[in-house]
């Protein structure tokens, strides 16, 4: 719902976002200087800056857990990051960075992987999450096609990101979320059926969705635009 025009906010899992962001885009992501060696062992001059340790690093996030520089300072301003983020070439979005790692995974990441491509709500106590991995099917190399309308209005996301935990104040979660824990259970009969791998060729029919649904730029109405597969040209910050 971010990319939806006229949206002014953004919330969720934040972190993950930029984690993913991080993994995905060049702009921002920054340099990893070194990482916490494993107790009892030195670390390895020779050693890939960028090598990540499975046995001491268990998920994909702690692979960031070390000392960063950053080619652009923070202090940037958030217009110098949007121009860059509009001027973003496709060609280098790592679309699906976590491959080689998943190869060294245990099993039970993969047992269930079918699971990956369910839509179905995630609960954690009080916090409900709508899962929709078909609006990202190019990160799993499929094709992404153009996602049919959201089972859930933008009424029921704000009623339940309304939902507060008190300290102090016991609820039953499970029986406050009776339907979308129903839901989840019936987790396999959700898995999305898209399994055709990604064509260029299908692309300008999801890009002439997006134009007409979403906002594929950060500093102008789309609807002044033309094609994206025109360079797109407006003035640049006063720095260059």
């Amino acid at each position: 719902m971010g990319a939806k025009k006229g949206r002014l906010e953004i919330s969720g899992p934040l972190l993950l976002l930029q984690l993913w962001s991080w993994s995905h885009l060049p702009l921002g992501r920054p340099k990893v200087i070194f990482e916490k060696p494993k107790e009892g062992d030195e670390p390895d001059e020779e050693e890939d800056e960028h090598e990540v340790h499975l046995d001491y690093n268990p998920v994909f996030g702690a692979k960031w857990c070390a000392a960063h520089a950053f080619d652009v300072p923070h202090n940037a301003g958030t217009e110098y990051y949007r121009n860059q983020i509009d001027l973003i070439p496709e060609g280098v979005v790592d679309w699906q960075p976590y491959d080689d790692l998943l190869e060294q995974m245990p099993f039970e990441v993969h047992q269930d992987s079918d699971w990956w491509f369910a839509r179905v709500p995630l609960m954690h106590f009080w916090i409900v999450e709508f899962h929709y991995p078909h609006k990202v099917m190019r990160q799993f190399g499929l094709r992404q096609p153009i996602p049919p309308s959201l089972p859930r209005g933008e009424a029921e996301v704000w009623r339940l990101r309304k939902i507060k935990h008190f300290a102090g104040k016991s609820n039953n979660w499970e029986l406050v979320h009776a339907n979308y824990v129903q839901e989840y259970n019936r987790v396999e009969a959700r898995v999305w059926p898209e399994d055709i791998h990604f064509d260029v060729a299908s692309l300008p029919e999801y890009r002439h969705w997006f134009q007409q649904n979403g906002m594929y730029t950060i500093l102008f109405d789309s609807q002044c635009l033309g094609g994206l597969n025109e360079p797109i040209t407006y003035p640049r910050d006063s720095i260059e």
